[in-house]
């Protein structure tokens, strides 16, 4: 058995039988599935419960056409009790018992805008169903007082609804659930950001940790430098698979568990090769922010300096985090396209991308090899770095003395 290999066995040992790789490997699908989905699972539950609303002003036949349609929707509308002013609706929308009241002026008819009185901020969702709702009762009002009907305005007026189709290359067309992919999408990318960030921060840490306690020293007599660099990186790779292969069986399930709370008439068909995209732009991105990790670990005084080093290196993990709300949006707009080819963004980037739109296999080929084309040249320059790096102590580095040990 070659030292490499030594050192490959060795770090996945230490990785994959640790107790917090255990618990991890556990908990993380949960975890990351919470983070991307329990917002909107919170907002549905929120929407399933019925909201207060008192009706101020108006007639009660314009209260009695409404209020069965508003229950519908979860929305309780009440008529105040006689007498019931402005302040009497206040204060009782401060003691929580009404979410708030919408208040019709005399002249209703002709009013342009209605006011709804609410304690804080109130809900897009509530706003949208009273104005629809309250809205098309008071359009009606208008119609039959100039003399129209409108029930038999109303379908003549009623506009179509939209409904979703993907057209792939080969010119099938799916039926998409927007929602569902979105999710989807978010869940997956928070899988890889996760995953990236903390395996690559271990391998900072690990070295660093090492080479505080002079660990390294001892390693360094037996096996070289590069080696030992290789070896942490594919160990933990090796570790980080093993992990993976968990993580996404119980990220799919969950997702497809979660569907019916979330309301979701159907998840996404998960194509075959979604799985080994999956995989290979997470290999790609491990072994690219391993090497720099590394690197920045092996030059790192300790772990505050390793921080510092490598916060430049977290905004490239951040931003495709911060874009993915547009790149989800708009995924084949050019901001969303350069992202997916910069190879320090490609790896969530492209792989949204493929989740949510088809990119054409000439652009995830070119991404591919350009994240396999940097990460083989930070292998190298990492590699340089952690030879000069590693057993200098007692000093803090910065970002130009790196770029000299390159030069060097």
């Amino acid at each position: 058995m070659s030292k490499l290999t030594k050192v490959i066995a060795h770090e996945f040992r230490m990785t994959a039988g640790s107790r917090a790789f255990i618990i991890l490997t556990v908990l993380g699908p949960f975890l990351i599935t919470a983070m991307s989905i329990l917002p909107s699972l919170l907002s549905m539950r929120a929407q399933r419960r019925s909201t207060v609303v008192a009706l101020a002003g108006g007639p009660d036949s314009l209260y009695a056409q409404v209020a069965p349609a508003l229950a519908a929707m979860k929305i309780e509308l009440i008529r105040p009790p006689a007498g019931t002013g402005p302040k009497g609706l206040d204060d009782r929308v401060f003691k929580g018992e009404l979410y708030g009241y919408l208040a019709l002026p005399v002249g209703y008819l002709e009013a342009e805008s209605l006011e709804l009185v609410t304690r804080e901020v109130a809900d897009f969702r509530v706003v949208g169903i009273l104005q629809s709702v309250v809205g098309q009762a008071i359009v009606g009002e208008r119609l039959r007082a100039a003399g129209l009907e409108s029930s038999a305005l109303g379908p003549l007026v009623q506009p179509p609804q939209v409904a979703n189709q993907q057209v792939t290359r080969t010119g099938t067309k799916v039926k998409g659930d927007i929602l569902a992919t979105i999710l989807l999408g978010i869940t997956f990318t928070m899988m890889l950001y996760m995953t990236i960030m903390l395996y690559g921060q271990s391998i900072g840490r690990s070295v660093v940790q090492e080479k505080s306690s002079r660990t390294v020293e001892i390693l360094l007599s037996s096996v070289d430098a590069r080696d030992l660099l290789f070896g942490k990186i594919l160990g933990q790779a090796a570790a980080s698979l093993l992990q993976y292969a968990v993580w996404i069986g119980m990220a799919l399930l969950a997702v497809r568990l979660l569907g019916p709370s979330l309301g979701l008439a159907s998840l996404p068909q998960l194509s075959g090769l979604l799985p080994l995209y999956l995989v290979v732009f997470f290999l790609l991105g491990f072994f690219l922010y391993a090497a720099l990790y590394a690197a920045l670990g092996a030059a790192a005084e300790d772990e505050h300096n390793l921080g510092q080093l490598s916060w430049p290196v977290l905004i490239f993990l951040i931003l495709p985090m911060v874009a993915a709300g547009g790149i989800a949006t708009s995924p084949s707009s050019a901001f969303a396209v350069v992202l997916s080819l910069f190879p320090l963004t490609a790896p969530i980037v492209m792989f949204l991308r493929i989740l949510l739109s088809d990119p054409g296999w000439m652009q995830v080929v070119l991404s591919m090899g350009l994240l396999a084309a940097a990460a083989s040249g930070f292998m190298f320059l990492s590699a340089r770095i952690f030879r000069v790096g590693i057993l200098l102590t007692g000093r803090k580095m910065s970002w130009a003395q790196l770029l000299r040990w390159l030069r060097a």
